[in-house]
């Protein structure tokens, strides 16, 4: 608005048009009344209820008296004849102005024979509403478009078609839908838009009419003149003023048509006063302050109009008299910018003189940064579960593409998974976890950036992930039990998950287990391989057994191995007579894989044997039992032949 129409301005600003919407608020003046008792007549008698009704509504209210349902008791073919036996007064439509009472007489007349009944009478009627009366659209852009909700709500007990006419719109304005069916105890929401064409300045105004206090316009306007929905206002500074009065009705049947009052203004924008750039990364936000300096005697109630879609600031705003105010705007942006695309938007303060003040706004939407930087230590050989929160700042579901990227890696050559789900679904304003499952097989450090992309907008959030592999405790514990001098074997398996041949070596610093070496296994197959438990002496050992490969690291595991005592031997039997010696051999293998010195020795002085027997690796060794009896009978002795490599024989 240009500085010399301020006064006019200042006049359709106090113009205000007030609607008030009310309830229907009908009672009964007896709430015993909600039960009318006839009792039992004979046929052609006749009984009467009066029923007051009263109106605390603050506007009148159309009430027609009715009766539904028609009781089970009488005969099919006379359901539809209800008002023969009851008969409700009045009959006709009746109108209850605020705070009246009316009485309803409700007659009973049985005309025959009738099963005791109970029944409800009720009062029809149609009732709409709409939430608003005036939709104020402010400051369109010519060119532009503006929209505005409207809801009509049918709070009566009928239907109705409904219909909008827009004749004195001048195709300024549109509705959608523009006609239907409204069912009772629906609400239907329209939207209302706003296209004007011309430049034409528009000001809040009572389209009941247009009846403006004729005594505010006589200090600025000379004539007044109408024509159509334009009334043409000559002011004493010369020229003409447009205001644009609109209103839409809506037709309903059996119901008087509903009026709205729209306003809107058509303008091209003054040039902006200054530029407030903003920076920052997206889904954070930046703040600039604007300064509001009232110099004249006046508070300034102002309402900021705001364009933009990431652009917030308070709905109104107070400045005082001779002060200086800071209005604060925050820009958030929820989508970054490429090069020279930037958010845009502007602030517009109309003052209460006529002036007005504009700033645009320019955004920058920075990638984001890391939703959080995680750091862990896992073990070698061991799965590890690692849980991501996954936001969503839309108020719709968003499907986000999980996406993995190793940035940095301390080893060339470092073997390990990272897996889980390819998409992950989030609803609106909420969040959801990812998991992750994480196994490598040599110790290294890593760090890997997770991202969640909508494939749709491209925009994304990604965590970094920072993983340091140490060696791994032992994997797992086999146990070996057996006699002693009795083989026992176990199927190690070894998996190999890469697209090229690795060889395994296998160790054990325990001497009675045999492992197999090498061990060469294909790409993408698993092998197993079969270790010997041969004990040669009793008792319970824990050793290790390590599987190195040098392209999949060390896998260590436990082996727990129990030797049992071994059976006893075949005894040698001697049968000879008194002062006549025999002599049997006593064979034994020598399982060590080293020469072994055995010692031989028996506990009874009739047996005879070498002290020591020297046997060969893998070799069979015996010694010479000699008994002489000294006495007549049986005699048990035994003969234990000990190495301490070889183990022991009885």
């Amino acid at each position: 608005v240009s500085s010399g129409c301020g006064s006019l301005e200042v006049f359709f600003r106090v113009l205000v048009v007030k609607f008030e919407t009310y309830s229907f608020l009908v009672f009964l003046v007896q709430p015993r009344h909600k039960l009318l008792s006839f009792g039992a007549l004979q046929v052609g008698h006749i009984a009467s209820k009066c029923v007051p009704i009263v109106n605390k509504s603050k506007a009148p209210v159309p009430m027609l008296l009715t009766v539904v349902d028609p009781p089970s008791v009488l005969p099919t073919s006379s359901a539809n004849k209800l008002t023969e036996v009851l008969h409700i007064t009045p009959k006709t439509l009746v109108v209850i102005q605020p705070n009246e009472t009316i009485s309803v007489t409700v007659k009973f007349t049985p005309n025959r024979r009738i099963k005791p009944f109970s029944e409800k009478a009720a009062a029809l009627d149609q009732k709409f509403q709409l939430d608003r009366k005036y939709l104020p659209f402010g400051m369109v852009v010519q060119g532009c478009q503006s929209s505005l909700k409207l809801l009509l709500s049918n709070t009566g007990e009928l239907g109705s078609r409904f219909c909008w006419s827009r004749d004195n719109c001048d195709n300024l304005f549109s509705i959608t839908p523009s006609s239907g069916y409204l069912s009772p105890g629906v609400t239907i929401t329209f939207i209302v838009d706003f296209h004007p064409i011309n430049l034409q300045q528009n000001i809040r105004c009572d389209v009941e009419g247009w009846n403006y206090p004729r005594a505010r316009l006589t200090q600025s306007v000379d004539s007044a003149s109408r024509l159509g929905s334009v009334v043409l206002l000559n002011v004493k500074w010369g020229g003409t003023f447009r205001l644009q009065l609109a209103e839409m009705e809506c037709k309903l049947e059996n119901f008087k048509p509903l009026v709205v009052s729209l306003t809107g203004s058509c303008v091209s924008m003054p040039s902006p006063r200054e530029i407030l750039n903003f920076t920052t990364v997206v889904r954070q936000q930046d703040k600039k302050n604007i300064v509001l300096t009232n110099k004249s005697g006046e508070t300034w109630q102002l309402f900021p109009e705001m364009s933009g879609d990431y652009f917030l600031g308070q709905d109104t705003i107070q400045v005082v008299p001779h002060s200086v105010k800071l209005y604060e705007v925050t820009y958030t942006p929820l989508t970054m910018t490429e090069h020279d695309n930037k958010h845009m938007g502007s602030v517009f303060f109309r003052l209460p003189e006529g002036q007005g003040l504009l700033y645009s706004l320019v955004g920058t939407a920075e990638p984001p940064v890391a939703v959080a930087r995680i750091s862990k230590e896992v073990p070698s050989k061991t799965p590890h579960i690692e849980i991501l929160p996954v936001f969503n700042w839309l108020p719709v579901a968003q499907r986000f593409k999980v996406t993995t990227n190793l940035i940095k890696s301390e080893k060339f050559d470092p073997v390990f998974t990272l897996t889980g789900n390819d998409y992950i679904d989030v609803p609106g304003n909420s969040d959801r976890d990812h998991r992750l499952t994480f196994f490598s097989y040599k110790e290294c450090s890593l760090i890997f950036k997770v991202s969640f992309t909508n494939e749709d907008s491209g925009e994304y959030q990604f965590y970094d992930l920072a993983l340091r592999v140490f060696k791994c405790g032992s994997l797992d514990t086999f146990t070996m039990e057996t006699c002693v001098r009795k083989p026992i074997t176990f199927e190690l398996k070894l998996k190999n998950p890469l697209n090229s041949v690795v060889n395994f070596n296998i160790s054990c610093p325990a001497s009675d287990v045999q492992v197999p070496t090498p061990n060469s296994v294909p790409a993408k197959t698993m092998k197993y391989v079969t270790l010997e438990y041969l004990p040669l002496h009793p008792g319970e050992n824990h050793v290790r057994l390590d599987v190195q490969c040098s392209e999949l690291g060390f896998f260590p595991y436990e082996l727990v191995l129990n030797a049992l005592p071994a059976p006893k031997e075949n005894p040698l039997i001697f049968n000879t007579s008194l002062g006549i010696a025999v002599s049997l051999e006593a064979q034994f293998n020598n399982l060590a894989h080293t020469k072994a010195d055995f010692g031989c020795k028996v506990d009874h002085n009739d047996f005879h044997v070498d002290k020591s027997v020297l046997v060969a690796p893998a070799h069979t060794g015996s010694v010479e039992v000699t008994y002489e009896p000294s006495s007549l009978g049986s005699v048990h002795a035994l003969l234990t032949i000990t190495s301490t490599t070889g183990g022991e024989f009885m």
